[in-house]
């Protein structure tokens, strides 16, 4: 039995085997982990294939676009999205700027853009519900390919990109290997996060 701020009562389990019933079933985040670590050996355990975790993920998404279907109504707090400019904004009052180069050379206002993505988000919010909290762990998988989301402590009103783009990073936190110099990383990720 989970409370939530004395509002709500969440009961769920899944199990990894029915005969266990004490294991819980594992996380996107312990699978994705396994096939890493499979590069060094098995250990006599059979690791989760890439396919397989594609499908979950794949899946893992397709149930935040239902959720996000949903229209919120009621409240919301369109300004909850303005913190990211906020902390730019502070950061460059401190001389701690980023900076992002664009494809013609000229360098891109990084708290302007915040403060546009900002307000946008903001209009949208209440036009759909979120998870809100949507990281590895709060993704279980049976069988490697059915993703079951869990903690729904902070679902609520708010643009879908925040689920998606929080699920992204956690992937590429988890998965990203940084094999190159940070030259050539730096602009892999320009290219597929400012050029698309």
């Amino acid at each position: 039995l989970y409370f939530h701020s004395g509002r709500a009562a969440i009961v769920f389990t899944l199990v990894e085997e029915a005969g266990r019933p004490g294991r819980p079933a594992p996380t996107l985040d312990d699978r994705i982990e396994r096939a890493l670590n499979s590069e060094l050996g098995t250990w006599g355990e059979t690791p989760p294939s890439e396919h397989d975790l594609d499908v979950a993920l794949t899946r893992a998404v397709e149930r935040l676009a239902d959720l996000n279907k949903r229209e919120a109504g009621g409240q919301h707090e369109p300004d909850k999205y303005r913190w990211i400019a906020d902390a730019l904004a502070e950061l460059a009052s401190k001389g701690i700027a980023w900076r992002i180069g664009s494809v013609s050379g000229e360098e891109l206002d990084v708290v302007a853009i915040a403060r546009k993505a900002g307000a946008m988000c903001g209009e949208l919010a209440h036009r759909a519900v979120t998870h809100g909290d949507v990281h590895l762990s709060n993704i279980l998988v049976s069988d490697d390919r059915q993703p079951y989301l869990i903690d729904y402590e902070y679902s609520g009103p708010g643009h879908p990109c925040h689920d998606l783009v929080r699920l992204d990073c956690a992937v590429a936190f988890r998965a990203f290997r940084e094999l190159a110099d940070e030259r050539r990383i730096a602009e892999l990720v320009r290219v597929v996060c400012v050029d698309g």
